[in-house]
């Protein structure tokens, strides 16, 4: 009991430093619900032009959009995907490119881009991830992951495959 004491000065001085934070972090919060006139901007506040409404509106709509396989594949990684097709990432292309999108999937010498991969490890998806081109890096059944070097262009098939949870 004594060892447990001598920590427990430092225990309180954290908890206390915790509150603090969450304290003006609500505060903050608070500010910016609701002060201002429907209508008007609320002073110091900063609003987003219309094209950036749009934008943000279309990636929406395009991420309800996607089919299941997709769903199962990082955003970035789909963008990276319609980026080296030469796509827009809007249907309507109000998003041409995203700086972040490629930053995530640069793809190496051979074309291929280091994805982990959720799901089941098991013999049928190393050789599936094998068929698509992919080179193996690390795989546990356990933890139910492969870390695979792939091509873009195989991801949606590969998400496609019932045992793959996520990409």
């Amino acid at each position: 009991m004594k060892r447990y004491m001598r920590f427990f000065p430092v225990i309180l001085a954290a908890l206390a430093l915790a509150a603090i934070g969450s304290n003006t972090i609500l505060r903050q919060a608070s500010a910016q619900q609701g002060r201002a006139l429907p209508g008007r901007p609320q002073k110091g506040a900063v609003t987003l032009s219309v094209e950036a409404q749009q934008q943000i509106s279309a990636l929406l709509q395009e991420k309800q959009s996607r089919t299941p396989a997709q769903r199962k594949i990082n955003s970035k990684l789909l963008y990276a995907m319609k980026e080296q097709r030469g796509q827009a990432m809007t249907r309507g292309g109000e998003v041409r490119t995203l700086r972040s999108a490629m930053s995530m999937a640069r793809p190496d010498a051979k074309g291929l881009v280091l994805v982990n991969i959720k799901g089941e490890a098991s013999k049928q998806l190393l050789m599936t991830v094998e068929k698509f081109g992919g080179e193996i890096k690390y795989a546990s059944q356990n933890a139910g992951m492969i870390r695979a070097l792939l091509p873009l262009t195989s991801l949606e098939e590969l998400a496609s495959d019932e045992a793959v949870k996520s990409i």
